[in-house]
């Protein structure tokens, strides 16, 4: 690869590449990761993304750097970076080995879980911004603190999609999100995926109180009433469709939106 159209101001030495070159942003190696380098106010600081990266306004306006969780090399150095931040969940091993040998500094952030999320945001709060926390921050741990007081008990399996039936692993935020509402989730033990593929067989022998799923918009939400109807004919299973807009990323949003997650789920049967 030839790297001079990246690094203009790069010089070789024999001990190989030396950068001398000014360096310009971040990248953020997924959509979710970019959304809350915004929300801790260190938007500013970015370049580059990945595709489907729509939250907030200012960050379709950024670079792309590949597609989904699959930050390309090229496409990063393309962007001059002084730091990428790697989402744990789109780490690619190759190319972080391939950015630490030409000196562009990493760091890996894990938002597997709630607690990761608030982990991960007071280590960047604390390393870049001299510890302030944003106005975003400052409510999300409002809100979860909140939220813990005052637990439902409720059972629950958590779709990720609906034909061929996927259902979210115990590795996954929201259904740590859900656990933290009180929710206990209905997947056995040795089931660590983090998404898993089920039969149908298998859903119509389950009854959790609540079936919860992701709504992108009416007629999905169509189709999972079908669905869920289709698997439990008595109505025996409480199944409840939440915004995706609000709840599909692990950033602070869906934190924000507590309250509205409350809501919907309401009481259990």
């Amino acid at each position: 690869m030839n790297l001079s159209k990246f690094f203009p101001k790069i010089r070789v030495s024999l001990v190989g590449l030396v950068f001398s070159a000014v360096t310009f942003g971040w990248v953020s190696t997924s959509p979710q990761l970019t959304e809350l380098l915004f929300q801790l106010d260190l938007g500013e600081r970015l370049a580059g993304t990945t595709e489907q990266s729509h939250y907030p306004e200012a960050a379709k306006k950024l670079r792309r750097v590949g597609q989904l969780f699959d930050a390309n090399l090229e496409a990063i150095l393309s962007c001059s970076p002084s730091l990428v931040l790697w989402d744990g969940s789109s780490f690619n091993p190759l190319v972080e080995s391939r950015l630490i040998s030409l000196g562009i500094p990493t760091v890996k952030i894990s938002l597997d879980s709630v607690e990761d999320l608030l982990r991960s945001s007071s280590f960047l709060v604390q390393k870049y911004k001299a510890g302030k926390k944003s106005d975003d921050l400052i409510r999300a741990e409002i809100e979860w603190d909140g939220v813990k007081k005052k637990k439902q008990s409720f059972s629950f399996l958590a779709l990720a999609w609906g034909d061929p039936p996927i259902v979210f692993g115990k590795n996954t935020f929201l259904f740590s999100l859900f656990e933290g509402l009180g929710g206990t989730g209905i997947l056995p033990k040795l089931w660590n995926r983090n998404y898993l593929k089920v039969s149908e067989e298998w859903m119509m022998a389950q009854k959790p109180d609540q079936v919860i799923y992701l709504k992108h918009d009416d007629a999905s939400a169509s189709f999972m009433t079908k669905q869920c109807e289709k698997w439990w004919p008595r109505h025996e299973v409480k199944c409840v469709g939440i915004s995706a807009e609000k709840f599909a990323r692990a950033s602070l949003t869906p934190l924000l939106f507590l309250s509205d997650l409350q809501a919907v789920l309401g009481p259990t049967r």
